[in-house]
């Protein structure tokens, strides 16, 4: 061991060093502190050293691998002192880059990953032991890098995590008192989340959405509590979040719905929001809901119907105390209608936490019969059973009919066990099969037959309605796309299909009907696809 350091303190071939360190720190059961700390301060000086030379594409390429050995490398809670001076190390070559016209401001591959680094090393130490002044050091270098042009993405995002989790240790650090005009580097942190959030880049939107719920998650025990109620009010970050939700990009209303989902779970948030915005529950409610329904993205619609499946299971914004029916109905809605098997599934998971609440709602002295029938008069009156029953059909997505079948022998377990109603499965072939065609154009099976050409002619006749369709949803209003649609499905939902109806069928777990598991008809229809020539569109 002692040769080893010897090695690594001697000026030989930097190169050899780099890989010598890097062998080593990758076999930690065999590192003593003192070999630790001799690889870390290797790479310290080497990345010191090389980013003062500057510009030959060697000291480049000598601290870009550098940078990946120590990002391969640094362990979270590592020793508190090496971790600082790693950090003081990795802000010295950012402070570098913060011209984007200098030789390390152009550097975009160098720049991502010292970024990374950057917030490695702060995950490494305990930041809450800094004191302000370093704390507002650390955050101001992190923000006059932000702007450089040269920055990915993925570089913008780590910039701002690390900002995220310095400005949390500021306000952490902060009497209740604390007034945050008095520190500069939170009042760059907002300037920078408002420019992120209205920029016309969506990707930059998206980064900025992923990162802001971090800064309230569980800050409700800070000491300076209040004091970052008050810089999120009066920066307004509140309304730039709220409008994302309303953009023009598909990916960025998907991100605001996420980080919705994520910040009205805390009260002393959502109550920021309510006054900034001058809105109700219900207000924040709808806007999911009609995002889980209406919106053309289906990543929206994955993450909005992911957002209420949270707020119903934690009651957030009185979501389903107050509001039961509006929601159930929307959880039917994308149940049965939407063609994303992502978005089915999440809504079958959010009806199983409904039926959940409101059989633990009962009074377990009056657990019988009629309570049971009750709950299920309900959930039928909601379009459950259409719902259920279209998730268990045979051309049903394989996932969502296990979920489904999840969904029908929890629940028939539990009338048995808890409500003493007596389900006898019986197996009715034709059952599911009437329902796997429900609202939807029949005549179209006429052309989906074996023969090449009539699944040539299917396939025209399906890609020139999508077509249409998605000219439609372009052109008319986003509040009003898919309107005539949900008519249709409101009167589908009150049909005469009931939950007990579909619990009285046999669900077996192996059913060797399954359209899913035909995957020559699905590889025929693929390449039939793949083979048209329609309108230039790339049917891949």
């Amino acid at each position: 061991m002692v040769d080893v350091i010897k090695l690594l303190e001697s000026r030989g071939k930097t190169a050899t060093l780099i890989k010598t360190v890097a062998t080593i720190l990758h076999c930690p059961q065999t590192l003593s502190t003192e070999l630790k700390e001799a690889c870390f301060g290797t790479l310290e000086r080497i990345i010191s050293e090389h980013s003062q030379l500057g510009r030959s594409p060697a000291s480049t390429l000598l601290v870009s691998s550098s940078l990946c050995t120590l990002r391969e490398t640094i362990a979270p809670k590592s020793d508190q002192d090496m971790g600082v001076r790693l950090l003081n190390c990795i802000s010295t070559l950012l402070s570098r880059a913060i011209d984007a016209s200098s030789h390390w401001g152009k550097q975009s591959r160098v720049l991502a990953i010292a970024c990374e680094c950057f917030g490695l090393a702060l995950a490494s130490i305990d930041v809450a032991e800094f004191d302000e002044s370093t704390l507002e050091h650390y955050l101001s270098i992190a923000l006059q890098v932000l702007p450089n042009t040269n920055l990915s993405c993925h570089a913008v995002k780590e910039l701002l995590s690390a900002s995220v989790t310095l400005a949390i240790g500021r306000f952490s650090r902060s009497p209740s008192d604390f007034d945050w005009c008095s520190s500069t580097g939170l009042g760059r942190l907002a300037t920078v989340f408002q420019r992120h959030l209205v920029s016309t880049d969506p990707e930059v939107v998206e980064t900025a959405l992923e990162v802001f719920p971090r800064l309230t998650a569980g800050q409700a025990c800070l000491a300076g509590h209040q004091a970052l109620i008050k810089w999120l009010g009066d920066n307004l970050l509140p309304r730039f979040v709220w409008d994302t939700a309303r953009s023009m990009h598909g990916n960025v209303r998907a991100g605001a719905a996420t980080a919705l989902g994520q910040l009205f779970c805390y009260e002393h948030v959502w109550h920021v929001f309510r006054d900034s915005l001058q809105i109700a529950e219900i207000d924040a409610i709808h806007l999911m809901m009609t995002t889980a329904i209406t919106d053309p993205d289906v990543f929206a619609r994955r993450s909005a119907i992911s957002a209420l499946s949270s707020w119903i299971s934690d009651n957030t914004l009185g979501a389903y105390s107050c509001h039961a029916t509006t929601l159930r109905r929307t959880l039917s809605e994308s149940v049965a209608f939407d063609l994303d098997s992502d978005v089915q599934h999440a809504g079958i998971h959010a009806w199983m936490c409904c039926l959940e609440l409101d059989l633990n709602g009962t009074d377990s002295e009056h657990r019988n019969p009629g309570a049971a029938k009750a709950v299920l008069q309900q959930a039928d009156t909601d379009g459950l059973g259409i719902a259920l029953g279209r998730a268990l059909a045979p051309g049903c997505d394989h996932k969502v009919r296990t979920e489904a079948r999840k969904l029908a022998e929890r629940l028939r377990g539990r009338l048995q066990q808890e409500f003493q109603v007596e389900v006898s499965p019986m197996r009715d072939a034709g059952f599911f099969h009437r329902l796997s065609g429900l609202c939807e154009r029949r005549e179209l099976e006429e052309h989906i037959t074996s023969s090449a050409e009539a699944r040539t002619k299917g396939v025209e006749e399906v890609l020139d309605r999508t077509t249409s369709e998605w000219l439609h949803q372009k052109l008319v209003a986003r509040g009003n796309v898919l309107a005539s649609s949900r008519t249709d499905h409101f009167a589908a939902l009150n049909g005469n299909v009931t939950v007990m109806q579909v619990l009285e069928q046999r669900l077996d777990s192996e059913d060797e009907d399954c359209e899913w598991k035909r995957i020559d008809s699905v590889i025929d229809d693929i390449l039939c696809a793949a083979a048209t020539d329609h309108q230039d569109f790339d049917c891949y």
